[in-house]
């Protein structure tokens, strides 16, 4: 409370400094605007205003000021810039004052070995009163060995806070200063060089100081930041001492020791054979030799490089991964100084990275390691890698210092195709580089195409390089000149993979129809495509007899086909055959074509020929363009009409289609493109033909979506023919009509030689015609006056067993009168009886599906009736298959109403009989009778009620009254029903009938068990089987909910009582009698003195020292 009290006081008076600077404002305003009138009528020259009045001119701020009390926002004008700075200055000194001030840190340290010990002391000043503060202290890698805490103020007091461990803060109570003294421990960390680093995460302090003794002599130590830092050495105790003040949040302090023996030569020596990969694609060497620095520190070293190398890079690296080298000058006569940025100690790794100078020029090449000035050991493993095109011949190795390794001898692109061992720096491992022999596979491929009045000739070459490489590359081509085909040289390209580039190609001027593709400097070799284009004038009076060419060939060591690809045009289209010959090339699967091929979305056709050397005949024939339509039709029952919904798919080949002209007899269709919500602009109708406009020329393969209604002419007719909508165009053909319905209990296509039965997934009754049919024969099963306008907007289902039978009650409930429904039955359901708002009605038998189910209609008798029903109801027999007495899992059948929607929602009620109960076993139905609450915890049943009513919260007021009066009796008693509510399902749903004679003998011995597991287990097996068992109840009721509530509900009472007997069990048995033993009971045997009993004058036994004596018979004496 003095917190804030202070704090409010601070924040009114900063308010009303605000205001009185703001008031002496205005006033000193208005005494000016006084004063200027005489000014102006004595006619003298103003004089200079002074500083302070000049500061009070208007300026361009304009200060809000918001009464504290009223709320009331003032404006100020003339506020100048000058008071405005002032008075928010002024405004921040008035803020709250800090908690606390750390005024003073002094470290003290002193490194032993690998630990560091440390003394922090802390000055702090805590500036409130009668109030816990929190200091961070800081520290965190380190373990406090010892704490003194001086207070210098009354009832002061100190604490760790314990709860933010390992991050140490510090609780201080008391205005004043406080002293803390922590002596703590931590770890220096050692790099394998030796080098030493020690961190320190230490508060900021107004006036904070190191001292950190070093173990060691030191010549040099580094700090992380940039504050004043010094080293002092002491020559006769061979230590050092580090110094620094300003200490940052993380301080970093590394330093190196020096070796203790001054006079100790320092070894250079190889730890391990350096690693050397000699590259010949890229001419380089590189080599990776790891050394070790014992007896001191070195901070150059000269190395001698092997000849016949040119550019050279070299750099070092320590055991923390670190760059501790200098960049190195140019070799003078092959000798190299390597400078370190810093002495260095310990393991470091130099890499080298040589450049060959002319290796292809160079008659033979060696290879030796360098030699680094008084080092000890060297050897090196030396791996070559020769490129595809190179033939490398090491020579056999004459002397002892080279041996041959192992290595892989797969040519891939990164692998050794040679191995050896370098025992010295005097080793010399001689070799020859030379280029091996071009050879390579090759497969063309030619396509050809028109474009315009042009033919173009694409001809793609994949080259497959077995050994050696390339620098250029000859395609033979005879007679390209004289059959007046031009190249393209352009559109010459090298393709690798992903990768294009423009090549350079040129006639051969020495070789006739030869035409050289020149890689450039860089030699080639693998895998890569040579592609060039070429085209020639298209003459019409050749294309009929077509015209003959030679293929475009690369001449290879081994013989190979060409493929050749015609690519058709809307114009034309091309076939490929023998010269002087009407038979043609065998046709390639679409499966191996190239993938140049694969990628064209046009049609085409590749063929296969033999003998690339001889001519083939090229025909060219006009394209005839082709529309071919398909058909597919739903039919459905639909406000008193038959409702069409027709998908026509158009293949157009070779042409763009603008319109579309249909046939539409008697109908006035609804014509939309794809998936567009909008439907097409009719531009012209002549008769029953209507031409529609499409978005926007289309070609290859689109949908047309028609919708349209077809009143027969009698409503009562049972035959009728249906027309259907389709093109009018007989240049368009028809491949085939296919019509369904999801209602063949309602309208079914009449049998005819030009329709056939099919199977279909999309429909529950299809057929199908391959010729054109305008109209199509159909016959309705009923009415169409019986329709399903009117159907019901939600079910009830009422379900019983009655010895070997489930009688169910399924009720509709419309939202206007009825006076008749048509209901599906499965097969083997048999209707009882019918009633119309909860009258006797008629049941009358339609006609058998083609299924197997019936179709059953329920009317009223009397033929008006003053009140209109608005259910509908009939009930039902089937057989209960009933595969065992005790546990039962079946599949009923539901009957359907006519028509009805498949979401229509279903509120489902399962009475159980005394003898067993019936369970709901899915997911789509959701139960509402809570079973749980109901007979454990003793609720009402208002928690169905409210189900129910929020379920019907959306229908109107007669279908909520009607419902909840069909479902009011079943909703009262819950313990004897279950209540369902989802949607209503295709599939028959999965019930469950469980004995209650197995539940009760399965509710017996989980009593037992439970009893004996709470009387003989200890507390942690107890507690680990009771949660094992409460985690599986859980998820057994979250899989199956229904089936599992029902077990459970008649599980838990008698596992409860036996829980209440066991624990009732264990508490007599801890109960044990205490009888008082007499003295002789206690005279055993024992290496430990007993007390005995002693007997007071009152004959109560008793315990003193007096009596702890061991009998005669123990053999022990107590001294």
């Amino acid at each position: 409370m003095p917190f804030w009290s202070n704090h409010l006081l601070r924040r009114f008076a900063g308010a009303l400094c605000v205001i009185f600077v703001c008031t002496g404002v205005l006033s000193g305003r208005v005494a000016l605007s006084q004063e200027s009138p005489n000014a102006n009528s004595d006619n003298e020259p103003a004089a200079p205003m002074p500083g302070f009045i000049e500061s009070l001119k208007p300026g361009s701020s304009t200060v809000i000021y918001k009464d504290p009390t009223s709320g009331e926002v003032i404006a100020l004008p003339g506020f100048s810039d000058e008071i405005l700075k002032e008075v928010q200055k002024r405004a921040l000194l008035q803020n709250a004052v800090q908690l606390y001030e750390l005024q003073e840190l002094k470290i003290e340290g002193t490194v032993k070995g690998d630990f560091v010990e440390l003394q922090v002391k802390l000055s702090v000043d805590v500036r409130q009163d009668q109030e816990w503060v929190e200091v961070p202290v800081g520290f965190n890698g380190y373990q406090l060995t010892d704490i003194r805490y001086t207070p210098n103020i009354f009832q002061g007091k100190a604490q760790p806070e314990k709860t933010r461990l390992p991050f140490k803060s510090w609780m201080f109570y008391g205005k004043g200063t406080h002293h803390l003294t922590l002596n703590l421990i931590g770890s220096v960390r050692v790099s394998s060089n030796g080098r030493r680093r020690l961190r320190l995460d230490a508060p900021s302090a107004t006036i904070s100081h190191l001292l950190l003794n070093l173990s060691d002599q030191v010549d040099a130590a580094e700090l992380s930041s940039d504050q004043p830092s010094q080293l002092k050495t002491d020559p006769e105790t061979g230590t050092s001492v580090f110094e620094t003040w300003g200490l940052s949040e993380t301080t970093d302090i590394s330093w190196t020791p020096t070796p203790r023996d001054a006079g100790m030569a320092v070894t250079v020596q190889a730890t391990a054979a350096a690693k050397m990969e000699l590259d010949l694609a890229t001419a380089s060497l590189v080599i990776d030799q790891p050394l070790s620095i014992t007896g001191g520190s070195i901070d150059r070293l000269k190395i001698k490089l092997p000849p016949g190398f040119g550019t050279v890079a070299i750099n070092g690296r320590n055991a923390d991964d670190e760059e501790i080298a200098k960049p190195v000058d140019q070799p003078d006569e092959g000798s190299v100084v390597l400078e370190f940025t810093a002495p260095v100690t310990g393991a470091i790794v130099l890499h080298y990275d040589l450049a060959l100078n002319n290796v292809l020029s160079a008659d033979e090449l060696s290879i030796q390691l360098p030699d680094i000035d008084r080092v000890a050991n060297e050897s090196g493993d030396i791996e070559i890698y020769a490129p595809l095109g190179l033939e490398v011949v090491p020579e056999r190795p004459g002397t002892r210092d080279v041996r041959q390794k192992r290595v892989e001898t797969s040519r891939g692109p990164r692998t050794a195709v040679f191995g050896y061992r370098l025992l010295s720096s005097e080793s010399v491992l001689r070799m020859k580089v030379s280029e091996t022999e071009a050879s390579f596979i090759v497969v063309p491929h030619i396509s050809f195409e028109t474009e315009g009045s042009n033919i173009l000739m694409t001809a793609r070459f994949s080259i497959n390089m077995v050994s050696g490489s390339l620098n250029e590359m000859n395609i033979v081509w005879p007679g390209y000149s004289k059959d007046r085909w031009t190249i393209l040289s352009g559109d010459t390209r090298l393709i690798d993979g992903d990768s294009s580039e423009t090549l350079a190609g040129f006639p051969s001027p020495d070789v006739p129809d030869t035409y050289t593709v020149s890689f450039g400097p860089e030699r080639i070799s693998g895998q890569f495509e040579i592609e060039i284009q070429a085209f020639r004038a298209r003459n019409s009076t050749q294309d009929a007899e077509g015209f003959s060419i030679v293929l475009p060939d690369i001449v290879s060591p081994t013989p190979h086909t060409t493929i050749v690809s015609l690519i058709e045009s809307d114009e034309f289209s091309m076939s490929v055959s023998p010269q002087d010959s009407q038979s043609t090339f065998p046709l390639l699967p679409s499966s191996r074509w190239p993938e140049s091929l694969k990628q064209r979305n046009v049609p085409l056709t590749a063929r296969l020929v033999d003998a690339t050397e001889q001519a083939v005949q090229i025909r060219i024939t006009p394209q005839k363009p082709e529309v071919k339509v398909s058909v597919k039709a739903a039919i459905s029952v639909r406000q008193e009409s038959v409702y069409v919904r027709q998908q026509l798919t158009f293949d157009v080949r070779h042409r763009d289609l603008s319109e579309i002209r249909l046939s539409v007899p008697g109908v006035n269709p609804s014509v939309r493109f794809g998936d567009s919500e909008e439907t097409l602009q009719r531009l012209s109708v002549e008769g029953s033909d209507i031409t529609y406009a499409l978005p926007e020329p289309v070609r290859d393969i689109f949908h047309l979506q028609i919708d349209y209604y077809w009143p027969p002419d009698s409503l009562q007719a049972k035959a009728a023919l249906l027309p259907l909508v389709l093109p009018s165009s007989t240049e368009q053909e028809l491949t085939e009509i296919v019509i369904g319905t999801n209602e063949p209990e309602s309208i079914v296509v009449d049998r005819s030689a030009d329709w056939g039965r099919i199977y279909s997934e999309e429909f529950s009754a299809a057929w199908v015609s391959d010729t054109r049919q305008a109209t199509v024969a159909v016959n309705l099963r009923h009415s169409l006056q019986n329709s399903n306008d009117n159907k019901p907007r939600f079910l009830v289902l009422k379900s019983a067993v009655q010895g070997s039978e489930l009688v169910t009650a399924i009720t509709g409930v419309y939202q206007q009168p009825v006076k008749r429904a048509l209901f599906s039955l499965p097969k083997g359901v048999v209707a009882e009886e019918g009633f119309l708002g909860g009258e006797q009605a008629f049941i009358d038998n339609v006609s058998p599906s083609d299924d197997g189910n019936s179709v059953i209609q329920v009317r009223s008798e009397v033929a008006h009736r003053p009140e209109q029903p608005r259910t509908i109801t009939l009930i039902v027999r089937q057989p209960f298959q009933r595969r065992s007495p005790m546990l039962s899992l079946w599949r009923p059948q539901v009957p359907e109403i006519v028509g009805m929607n498949q979401d229509c929602n279903v509120i489902w009620i399962l009475n159980q009989s005394p003898s067993e109960s019936t369970m709901y076993y899915g997911r789509h139905m959701t139960d509402l009778a809570t079973l749980t609450d109901v007979r454990l915890l003793g609720h009402s049943n208002a928690g169905v009620k409210e189900a129910v009513t929020a379920l019907l919260s959306p229908y109107q007021t007669d279908i909520f009254s009607s419902v909840m009066e069909l479902i009011g009796s079943a909703a009262d008693a819950t313990s004897d029903n279950q209540i369902l509510a989802g949607p209503l399902l295709r599939d028959a749903p999965v019930l469950i009938s469980v004995s209650r004679s197995v539940t009760l003998l399965l509710a017996a011995a989980v009593g037992l068990l439970v009893y004996f597991s709470f009387l003989k287990l200890s507390p942690i097996p107890l507690m680990t089987s009771t949660a094992i068992v409460t985690a599986a109840a859980t998820a057994l009721v979250a899989v199956v909910p229904g089936p599992a509530q029902l077990i459970l509900i008649r599980l838990v009472p008698g596992a409860v009582i036996a829980l209440v007997a066991a624990l009732l069990q264990r508490g007599i048995n801890r109960r044990a009698d205490i009888t008082p033993l007499s003295p002789e009971e206690y005279d055993h045997s024992t290496i430990f003195t007993v007390e005995k009993p002693a007997i007071t004058s009152d004959g109560r036994q008793g315990s003193t020292a007096s009596g702890a004596i061991p009998s005669a018979a123990s053999g022990l004496s107590v001294s």
